[in-house]
């Protein structure tokens, strides 16, 4: 129950909880692909089921579940699920409701617990005002003052 449980979060951080492995060790472990809860602002209030807030889901990541709490429409503000993302793969900052019979809508996307995402590159790990994409400043090592001088001295 507590794999299928989740996600959990303490302190609005996210706990990782895997099957135990004989050869865990948890200074190289590695979580790629973690289960975060994702906000889904903008969708209407008539679009608040199951499907498709999945089918949403789809375009972030894997689709888990539904919060039941959007499935009953009592918040109305934003649809909310569970996706599996990949950590190593760039996150969307929004995704299109392009559902036949609806007008063609974007969809702003909010990663729970998820503090450091740039929506410059789409990376996790690190803030916009911190991009190597966006801010050459923290691209390199050749871009520091530091480096420069020692690069002219040899």
């Amino acid at each position: 129950m507590v794999l299928t449980g989740g996600p959990y979060k303490l302190f609005d951080h996210y706990l990782a909880v895997q099957p135990w492995e004989p050869r865990f060790h948890p200074t190289r472990a590695k979580a790629p692909k973690t289960a975060v809860w994702v906000k889904l602002h903008g969708v209407p209030i008539a679009c608040f089921y199951e499907a498709i807030c999945l089918y949403l889901g789809s375009k972030i990541g894997k689709p888990i579940k539904v919060d039941p709490a959007t499935l009953l429409a009592t918040r109305g503000k934003f649809a909310r699920v569970c996706v599996e993302v990949d950590l190593n793969q760039p996150l969307p900052s929004s995704v299109d409701l392009d559902l036949e019979g609806l007008p063609q809508s974007l969809i702003s996307i909010e990663f729970e617990g998820l503090h450091k995402i740039c929506f410059h590159c789409g990376e996790f790990g690190h803030a916009e005002d911190h991009c190597r994409y966006k801010n050459p400043r923290h691209s390199s090592f050749e871009s520091k003052p530091c480096a420069k001088a020692m690069i002219e001295l040899t």
